[in-house]
């Protein structure tokens, strides 16, 4: 009996399948004169996208980092353990913490 092939689903149709979930938190923020809208959806992706609602296909967590040092958010970069947050952990913290400023 062969094993059940668990292919892992592309950037591209994750992103796809994000677009059609409910957004349940959402931050905007100004980075380098452009207006960036951070939105968690319901299966807890995090998204970025450009103030015409189109995603950006870069990786999310580096331009998080980047919100939260120009920013100067304070969001720690890892857990009270010393593991460093994932993605959907660290986009949470910076929406809250980005929504707290406004």
């Amino acid at each position: 009996m062969k094993g059940v092939s668990k292919k892992r689903p592309s950037d591209m149709e994750r992103i796809n399948k994000a677009s059609l979930l409910e957004v349940v938190n959402e931050a905007s923020v100004k980075l380098d004169g452009n207006i960036l809208h951070i939105k968690k959806h319901s299966d807890t992706t995090i998204l970025i996208y450009d103030i015409n609602d189109n995603v950006l296909y870069t990786p999310v967590k580096p331009i998080l980092r980047e919100i939260n040092n120009k920013k100067d958010l304070g969001v720690d970069l890892c857990h009270l353990s010393g593991l460093k947050k994932n993605t959907r952990v660290l986009g949470k913290d910076i929406i809250e913490s980005l929504n707290a400023k406004s």
